[in-house]
């Protein structure tokens, strides 16, 4: 099943599963029917006025206000039920629960259609506007058929509300016709399931083509998205990357004071000979977690988390308040060091040294870079697990 590659709210790239395919293809065959069912509202319409002056026209005509009617009824009840399915797939929310609706809306359509059809053929009377009825439902029935032909299930519906009805109204209204009647039917059945077999081929490959080339387009989105994602985010723990980093602080140099914390890990070699990489990532993962934790709750400004390699760590603090970032980083290193109880491996521990310079608009970012590392080998050099201030 494809995949997509997203990053969380943390910065860290989770992987989303995607829609099966079928189900894709399905949507995008109903989009499809929906959008001609819309177009043909309007023929519908203006067929049911023409069979409604032919009827007027008819010595009988009065047998047919029911039908008439009841097709009125029906379009509008299906038109009422395309929109509402159409709307669920446009939004892409869940459309399962309106399918039986426009089924059953298809069912009393195609009822409506067998009603007609079969109350012109109880009682024929041969003038030209019997012709313009009978040949109105033949054509009304074929062009729902053209548009229902790639959703068999629909489709299916249709059909059985148009065989039912007509072979119902025959028979009530002459039994002796009925084997005929089944006959007719049956043909007439088998003609409207050749017609959308002929035409549901053709529309559901162009459905697979369209969902392909969508998933395809997507797909290369995603990759492109991905290669940009590593090339400035450090792929296991999604904190910004060296590269990232370093052009961060360039466009960030002399523009205000800030602070820069450089922060590495105690013994992690130790972690990684006793427990593993994988225990070893688990940690780096969880230190990263820790750094975005505090990022977030510092006052809002042009902060920046990073992964400078192995075991260390870097954060630009956006505050010229000393205390403000000696604060947060107290909190980091304590955050950190409690990493080892949650993960199971006390006996190891999960300290860290911490060197906290200021980043005043007159020093370089190497200049900074070079004070906070003093600080944090000073920080080693006393024992670990603390933070010190460049001097």
């Amino acid at each position: 099943m494809p995949v997509s590659n997203v990053v969380d709210e943390q910065g860290f790239l989770v992987v989303t599963d995607r829609p099966d395919h079928g189900a894709l293809v399905l949507r995008e065959t109903l989009s499809g029917v929906l959008q001609v069912e819309r177009r043909n509202l309007p023929a519908q319409l203006l067929l049911w006025i023409a069979m409604v002056l032919a009827a007027t026209h008819l010595p009988n005509g009065e047998i047919f206000v029911l039908p008439l009617v009841a097709r009125l009824a029906a379009t509008t009840h299906t038109g009422l039920a395309a929109e509402i399915l159409g709307r669920r797939i446009h939004a892409g929310t869940d459309y399962g629960w309106t399918l039986p609706y426009v089924g059953f809306a298809l069912l009393l359509g195609g009822a409506s259609w067998g009603y007609l059809l079969a109350t012109v053929m109880a009682d024929p009377v041969l003038v030209p506007a019997t012709m313009v009825l009978g040949g109105g439902a033949l054509v009304g029935v074929s062009l729902i058929t053209a548009i229902l032909a790639p959703t068999q299930r629909l489709f299916g519906h249709f059909l059985a509300g148009f065989v039912g009805c007509f072979s119902l109204v025959l028979w009530l209204n002459s039994a002796e016709m009925l084997s005929a009647s089944i006959i007719a039917v049956i043909c007439m059945a088998a003609v409207f399931m050749a017609f959308a077999y002929a035409l549901s081929s053709q529309r559901l490959q162009t459905s697979r083509a369209l969902v392909e080339n969508r998933l395809l387009s997507e797909e290369l989105a995603e990759s492109l998205a991905h290669a940009e994602f590593l090339a400035f985010r450090d792929p296991l723990t999604g904190l910004l990357n060296r590269r990232a980093f370093f052009e961060f602080t360039r466009k960030a140099e002399g523009q205000r004071d800030r602070h820069l914390l450089s922060l590495d890990l105690d013994n992690f070699k130790s972690i990684n000979d006793r427990h593993g990489h994988v225990v070893g990532d688990k940690v780096l993962v969880h230190v990263s977690k820790a750094i975005n934790h505090i990022v977030a709750g510092l006052p809002e400004g042009d902060h920046c988390a990073v992964r400078l390699g192995g075991e260390e760590f870097a954060v630009v603090i956006d505050t010229p308040d000393t205390e403000t970032a000696r604060n947060a980083t107290e909190s980091l290193r304590e955050q950190i060091a409690g990493i080892a109880d949650r993960i199971g491996i006390k006996e190891t521990g999960t300290t860290c040294s911490i060197g906290l310079s200021s980043w005043t608009k007159d020093r370089t970012i190497d200049d900074v870079i070079c004070r906070a590392d003093d600080a944090l080998y000073k920080a080693k050099a006393r024992g670990r697990n603390r933070v010190e201030n460049a001097a």
